[in-house]
Protein backbone atom coordinates (compact mmCIF):
# COMPACT_ATOMS: atom_id res chain seq x y z
CA UNK A 1 0.00 0.00 0.00
CA UNK A 2 2.79 2.39 0.94
CA UNK A 3 4.74 1.80 -2.26
CA UNK A 4 1.65 2.20 -4.42
CA UNK A 5 0.71 5.44 -2.66
CA UNK A 6 4.30 6.69 -2.91
CA UNK A 7 4.62 6.13 -6.65
CA UNK A 8 1.10 7.41 -7.35
CA UNK A 9 2.00 10.56 -5.39
CA UNK A 10 5.22 10.82 -7.39
CA UNK A 11 3.20 10.65 -10.61
CA UNK A 12 0.72 13.23 -9.32
CA UNK A 13 3.60 15.55 -8.35
CA UNK A 14 5.01 15.17 -11.87
CA UNK A 15 1.59 15.91 -13.33
CA UNK A 16 1.30 19.00 -11.12
CA UNK A 17 4.73 20.11 -12.33
CA UNK A 18 4.08 19.64 -16.03
CA UNK A 19 0.39 20.36 -16.58
CA UNK A 20 -1.67 23.51 -16.94
CA UNK A 21 -3.10 25.27 -13.91
CA UNK A 22 -6.52 23.60 -13.81
CA UNK A 23 -5.15 20.06 -13.96
CA UNK A 24 -2.22 20.98 -11.68
CA UNK A 25 -4.61 22.02 -8.89
CA UNK A 26 -6.36 18.66 -9.09
CA UNK A 27 -3.01 16.85 -9.15
CA UNK A 28 -1.85 18.82 -6.06
CA UNK A 29 -4.92 17.72 -4.12
CA UNK A 30 -4.49 14.09 -5.16
CA UNK A 31 -0.76 14.12 -4.42
CA UNK A 32 -1.33 15.56 -0.93
CA UNK A 33 -3.80 12.79 -0.09
CA UNK A 34 -1.49 10.12 -1.50
CA UNK A 35 1.51 11.51 0.39
CA UNK A 36 -0.46 11.41 3.62
CA UNK A 37 -1.34 7.77 2.90
CA UNK A 38 2.30 6.94 2.10
CA UNK A 39 3.50 8.64 5.30
CA UNK A 40 0.96 6.72 7.38
CA UNK A 41 1.91 3.43 5.69
CA UNK A 42 5.64 4.01 6.18
CA UNK A 43 5.11 4.92 9.83
CA UNK A 44 2.95 1.82 10.41
CA UNK A 45 5.50 -0.44 8.72
CA UNK A 46 8.25 1.08 10.84
CA UNK A 47 6.25 0.63 14.04
CA UNK A 48 5.49 -2.98 13.10
CA UNK A 49 9.20 -3.62 12.53
CA UNK A 50 10.06 -2.02 15.87
CA UNK A 51 7.43 -4.24 17.51
CA UNK A 52 9.20 -7.30 16.10
CA UNK A 53 7.25 -8.10 12.92
CA UNK A 54 9.88 -8.96 10.31
CA UNK A 55 12.69 -7.83 12.61
CA UNK A 56 14.69 -10.97 11.85
CA UNK A 57 15.27 -9.65 8.30
CA UNK A 58 16.88 -6.42 9.57
CA UNK A 59 20.58 -6.79 10.23
CA UNK A 60 21.32 -3.05 10.56
CA UNK A 61 18.53 -1.53 12.67
CA UNK A 62 20.20 1.86 13.18
CA UNK A 63 20.70 2.40 9.43
CA UNK A 64 17.15 1.20 8.76
CA UNK A 65 15.78 3.63 11.34
CA UNK A 66 17.70 6.56 9.85
CA UNK A 67 16.50 5.74 6.34
CA UNK A 68 12.88 5.43 7.47
CA UNK A 69 13.18 8.84 9.13
CA UNK A 70 14.69 10.21 5.87
CA UNK A 71 11.76 8.71 3.94
CA UNK A 72 9.23 10.32 6.26
CA UNK A 73 11.05 13.67 6.02
CA UNK A 74 11.08 13.47 2.21
CA UNK A 75 7.36 12.68 2.14
CA UNK A 76 6.58 15.51 4.55
CA UNK A 77 8.75 17.91 2.52
CA UNK A 78 6.88 16.94 -0.65
CA UNK A 79 3.53 17.53 1.04
CA UNK A 80 4.68 20.88 2.41
CA UNK A 81 5.99 21.93 -1.00
CA UNK A 82 2.66 21.03 -2.62
CA UNK A 83 0.81 22.98 0.06
CA UNK A 84 2.91 26.03 -0.83
CA UNK A 85 2.39 25.46 -4.58
CA UNK A 86 6.02 24.49 -5.25
CA UNK A 87 5.62 21.67 -7.77
CA UNK A 88 9.30 21.45 -8.65
CA UNK A 89 10.37 21.02 -5.04
CA UNK A 90 7.58 18.53 -4.43
CA UNK A 91 8.69 16.48 -7.43
CA UNK A 92 12.31 16.55 -6.24
CA UNK A 93 11.21 15.40 -2.78
CA UNK A 94 9.12 12.56 -4.23
CA UNK A 95 12.13 11.54 -6.36
CA UNK A 96 14.16 11.20 -3.16
CA UNK A 97 11.29 9.40 -1.43
CA UNK A 98 10.99 6.96 -4.35
CA UNK A 99 14.71 6.07 -4.12
CA UNK A 100 14.78 5.62 -0.34
CA UNK A 101 12.85 2.30 -0.05
CA UNK A 102 15.42 0.60 -2.29
CA UNK A 103 18.25 1.97 -0.16
CA UNK A 104 16.32 1.07 2.97
CA UNK A 105 15.91 -2.59 2.08
CA UNK A 106 19.46 -2.97 0.83
CA UNK A 107 21.09 -1.19 3.77
CA UNK A 108 18.84 -2.79 6.40
CA UNK A 109 19.79 -6.30 5.23
CA UNK A 110 23.46 -5.71 4.38
CA UNK A 111 25.63 -7.85 4.00
CA UNK A 112 22.75 -10.14 3.02
CA UNK A 113 20.88 -10.02 -0.27
CA UNK A 114 18.47 -12.69 0.92
CA UNK A 115 17.94 -13.20 4.63
CA UNK A 116 16.97 -16.65 5.85
CA UNK A 117 14.51 -16.98 8.69
CA UNK A 118 15.67 -20.57 9.31
CA UNK A 119 19.36 -20.02 10.01
CA UNK A 120 21.94 -17.39 9.16
CA UNK A 121 23.97 -19.89 7.13
CA UNK A 122 21.09 -20.25 4.63
CA UNK A 123 21.09 -16.55 3.76
CA UNK A 124 22.84 -15.22 0.65
CA UNK A 125 25.43 -12.48 1.14
CA UNK A 126 26.20 -9.77 -1.40
CA UNK A 127 29.53 -11.44 -2.15
CA UNK A 128 27.85 -14.76 -2.88
CA UNK A 129 25.22 -13.10 -5.06
CA UNK A 130 27.62 -10.99 -7.14
CA UNK A 131 28.67 -11.95 -10.65
CA UNK A 132 32.23 -13.07 -11.28
CA UNK A 133 34.99 -10.68 -12.36
CA UNK A 134 34.83 -11.50 -16.08
CA UNK A 135 31.11 -10.73 -16.25
CA UNK A 136 31.51 -7.50 -14.31
CA UNK A 137 34.39 -6.45 -16.60
CA UNK A 138 32.24 -7.04 -19.69
CA UNK A 139 29.33 -5.14 -18.17
CA UNK A 140 31.62 -2.27 -17.20
CA UNK A 141 32.75 -1.93 -20.82
CA UNK A 142 29.14 -1.59 -21.96
CA UNK A 143 28.31 0.69 -19.06
CA UNK A 144 31.14 3.13 -19.79
CA UNK A 145 29.82 3.55 -23.33
CA UNK A 146 26.05 3.33 -22.85
CA UNK A 147 25.41 5.17 -19.58
CA UNK A 148 26.66 8.55 -20.89
CA UNK A 149 24.51 8.07 -24.01
CA UNK A 150 21.45 7.29 -21.90
CA UNK A 151 22.07 10.26 -19.60
CA UNK A 152 22.62 12.59 -22.59
CA UNK A 153 19.41 11.42 -24.25
CA UNK A 154 17.47 11.83 -21.01
CA UNK A 155 18.84 15.36 -20.57
CA UNK A 156 18.00 16.23 -24.17
CA UNK A 157 14.49 14.79 -23.82
CA UNK A 158 13.81 16.76 -20.64
CA UNK A 159 15.16 19.92 -22.28
CA UNK A 160 12.99 19.57 -25.38
CA UNK A 161 9.83 18.82 -23.38
CA UNK A 162 10.59 21.20 -20.48
CA UNK A 163 7.45 23.35 -20.58
CA UNK A 164 4.01 22.73 -19.20
CA UNK A 165 1.80 20.40 -21.19
CA UNK A 166 -1.48 21.47 -22.76
CA UNK A 167 -3.53 20.55 -25.85
CA UNK A 168 -1.05 22.34 -28.18
CA UNK A 169 2.02 20.48 -26.90
CA UNK A 170 3.77 18.13 -29.37
CA UNK A 171 3.87 14.52 -28.22
CA UNK A 172 5.85 11.42 -29.01
CA UNK A 173 2.88 9.94 -30.86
Amino acid sequence: MTTTALFAAHGAAFLALRSTEELAVRAWALAKALLTTAMAGAALAFLAAVAGCGADAVTNPLVATLLVVALLVALAAARLALTKGRSGRAFAATCCAAALPVLLIGAAQYPYVLVSTEAERFGMTATEGAADGATLGLLMGFGVVLIPVIVAYQFWSWWVFRGRVDHRTPTYF
